[in-house]
């Protein structure tokens, strides 16, 4: 599954988790933390991509980090983008990810 998220939303950890859970489709009973995002996000091949991850950086501080580094892990993140996406204003690449599999 391919999406990409706003993060603009992502005012705490509880607001990241649940976009990722409308987003990603994941079920009712989903935890809303670290173990029971990498266990979801490792039973399908996701591929997400974030969009203006700054603003969800200055609301969340260190628990961004670590549900990026729990995406990482699981090597669902495809690309990441501090504003908005390519072909529109203020665009900034943070990181390319490489797919799952490869």
């Amino acid at each position: 599954m391919s999406v990409i998220i706003d993060c603009k939303t992502w005012t705490g950890k509880a607001a990241a988790h649940e976009s990722l859970k409308t987003a990603l489709e994941f079920p009712d009973w989903y935890g809303r933390n670290a173990d029971a995002l990498y266990d979801l996000l490792t039973e399908h091949p996701y591929q997400v991509t974030l969009k203006n991850l700054a603003a969800a950086r200055e609301n969340m501080g260190g628990d961004l980090e670590v549900i990026l580094n729990v995406m990482r892990d699981a090597n669902a993140l495809e690309a990441v983008y501090e504003g908005e996406m390519p072909g529109k204003k203020k665009c900034w690449l943070l990181r390319l990810f490489g797919k799952r599999g490869e």
